[in-house]
Parts: C-alpha cells; structure tokens; sequence
C-alpha cells in the first residue's frame, strides 16, 4: 500500500510541476493518477502532494507581494485568490481522506 502511495505522491509532485506550465494538463495528469489501481491509494498520495503544493505556492506568493509592499516606494497587487486556495486545500483534503479510506480498508482486509 506505501509504494503504491509514494507513486501517487511523486506522480502529484510532478503534475504540481507540469500544472505550473500547462494549467490543464497537470489537472489531467492528477486524473489519470487517480485512474491507477489501487485506486484510493495512489489517487489520495497524488491529491495530497498537488493540494498541499498548490496551496503552498499561493501562500508564498501572497508572502513574497507582501513582502515586496514594505519596501519603500515598491508595490505589489494580487487579485483575489481564494477560489484557488479553495480548490487547493479542498484536494489536500481529499487526498487525505482517501488514504485514511484506503488505510482502513487494508487495516480490515487482515482482519
């Protein structure tokens, strides 16, 4: 269960990449991961690798603007970003809650 885990993470970590490029196709790529059997697996370690790297990037990007508007004479505007945000945690959310599915049905499945 672990491997097939850490394949959905580093699979999340390389469509958080391809995301950053090509919008639509890391979202793909997140899909097509989610498609891999054992599903709830490797779905919840690549939702849980984009979600949390999604919401971080617009973190720092919201440090750096605010950063960047308390030095003198400099200014930084960022347009309203909690749709993303939104969408970021609510991926990390879900890949949480599908390996916590998937680790108690392979806790039940020895039982």
């Amino acid at each position: 269960m672990i491997r097939h885990w850490l394949i959905g993470l580093v699979g999340g970590v390389i469509a958080l990449a391809v995301t950053d490029i090509i919008f639509p196709l890391g979202i793909a790529m997140v899909v097509g991961i989610a498609l891999l059997r054992p599903r709830p697996v490797a779905a919840g370690g690549a939702c849980v690798a984009w979600g949390a790297g999604f919401a971080g990037a617009l973190w720092l990007a919201s440090e750096r603007c605010a950063e960047f508007n308390r030095q003198p004479n400099a200014g930084c505007t960022m347009g309203d970003n909690t749709p993303f945000l939104t969408v970021g945690l609510a991926v990390l959310v879900l890949g949480l809650l599908l390996t916590s599915y998937a680790a108690a049905r392979a806790r039940s499945s020895r039982f």
